[in-house]
C-alpha cells in the first residue's frame, strides 16, 4: 500500500521528468534486492524464516517511518513548481513538444477527476496492459529461486541471481526512465515486454549453465526495470489530481489478474516436476502485454475542457 503514497508524491513533484523521477524512486526496490536480499537469505538459512521476518519488520519500522516525515505533499505547498521550473508550463491539452505523432510522448496538462478518467477507454486499456505485465512478472519473480534450483543450482545461487537481477535493473531503471522522458513511453514498455519474453525463451532452452542463467537475468531485468516508467504513464495521461485513486483502481485490476499466476506455476511444478509448461503461458503473457502497451490509446480530454459552452466554468466567470 505504501507504493501509492510514494508514487503519488513523485507525480505531484514532476511532470516533464516524471519517467526518470519514478524510475529513480523504484531503484530503492532494486537496491533492496541487491543489498538486503543476500543478507535476508543468510539470516533465513542460518536462523530460520521467522527470525528473518521479525528482523525485517523491525528495520522497516526503524527506517521507513522516520524518513516519511521529510516528504512534502507538493511543490506548490512550498512555493515551487513541478520539475524545478520557474515558469508554469503552457496551458492546453498537451505540453509543448508532445505532439500527437505515433512515437512522440503524450503529456496531458489537464487534471482528470477520477470519474472522468475511468470513463475513458485509455484508462481501462492501461489497467489491462499493467495487469498483464505484472501477472507475467509475478509468475516468474515469485519462483525465481526455485527456477534456479530447477536448473540444477542451489538456493544460495538462486538468491545470487535475484540480487543480480536487482543490481542490473538499477542501471536499467534510470536509463529507461531517462529515455522515456524523450520518447513514447508506451512503445518503450512494449519493447521491454518482448525482451522479457526473450528471457524466458533463453531460460527454457538453457541447459543450466551459469552464463546462460546470467543472460536470462540481464534480459529479465529489463522487464523488472520498466516498473517506474510504466506507472508514470498514468500521470502522463490523467495528470496530478487523482493519481493515487486511479493507481489504486489499476492495482485492484492487476492484483486480480496476477494473483493466480504464481499459484499456477507452483501447481505445474508440483504435479509435473518441471516449470516448462508454466513458463510458456507466462511467455505468452509478456507478448500480450507488449501488444497492449504498444497500441495503448491516448485519452481524450474531458468534456469540461473541450465543450465551448462551458467556457465560463473554465474561466471562473
Amino acid at each position: 500500500g505504501f507504493n501509492h503514497g510514494i508514487m503519488a508524491s513523485v507525480n505531484q513533484w514532476f511532470v516533464r521528468r516524471k519517467g526518470l523521477a519514478m524510475s529513480i524512486t523504484t531503484t530503492g526496490m532494486s537496491l533492496g534486492g541487491a543489498v538486503i536480499t543476500p543478507l535476508v537469505a543468510v539470516i533465513v538459512l542460518n536462523l530460520g524464516w521467522r527470525t528473518g521476518a521479525v528482523l525485517s519488520g523491525v528495520v522497516l519500522i526503524a527506517v521507513v517511518v522516520p524518513m516519511s516525515v521529510v516528504i512534502r505533499r507538493s511543490p506548490e505547498s512550498m512555493g515551487l513548481l513541478p520539475d524545478g521550473d520557474r515558469v508554469p508550463p503552457n496551458t492546453g491539452g498537451l505540453l509543448p513538444g508532445s505532439g500527437s505523432l505515433r512515437f512522440s510522448r503524450h503529456i496531458t496538462n489537464v487534471d482528470f477527476t477520477a470519474k472522468e478518467a475511468i470513463k475513458t477507454r485509455a484508462y481501462w486499456f492501461l489497467a489491462m496492459a499493467m495487469g498483464t505485465r505484472i501477472a507475467a512478472h509475478a509468475g516468474v519473480f515469485v519462483h525465481l529461486v526455485p527456477l534456479m534450483v530447477w536448473k540444477g543450482h542451489s538456493e544460495a545461487i538462486g538468491a545470487f541471481v535475484v540480487s543480480f537481477v536487482a543490481l542490473v535493473s538499477i542501471v536499467l531503471r534510470v536509463l529507461l526512465g531517462w529515455l522515456g522522458d524523450k520518447w513514447a513511453k508506451q512503445k518503450m514498455v512494449g519493447i521491454t515486454m518482448v525482451v522479457g519474453a526473450a528471457s524466458l525463451m533463453i531460460l527454457l532452452l538453457s541447459g543450466g549453465a551459469m552464463w546462460q542463467l546470467l543472460i536470462f537475468a540481464v534480459l529479465f531485468a529489463f522487464a523488472e526495470g520498466v516498473n517506474g516508467l510504466s506507472w508514470s504513464l498514468l500521470g502522463d495521461f490523467f495528470g496530478r489530481r487523482s493519481f493515487a485513486t486511479l493507481r489504486g483502481g489499476i492495482t485492484m485490476v492487476h492484483s486480480f489478474m496476477s494473483m493466480g499466476v504464481p499459484v499456477f506455476a507452483g501447481w505445474v511444478y508440483d504435479t509435473s516436476g518441471s516449470y516448462h509448461w508454466a513458463l510458456i503461458p507466462i511467455l505468452i503473457l509478456y507478448l500480450v502485454a507488449a501488444l497492449a502497451f504498444w497500441y495503448l490509446p491516448h485519452p481524450n480530454p474531458p468534456k469540461r475542457v473541450t465543450d465551448p459552452t462551458r467556457e465560463n466554468v473554465l474561466t471562473g466567470a
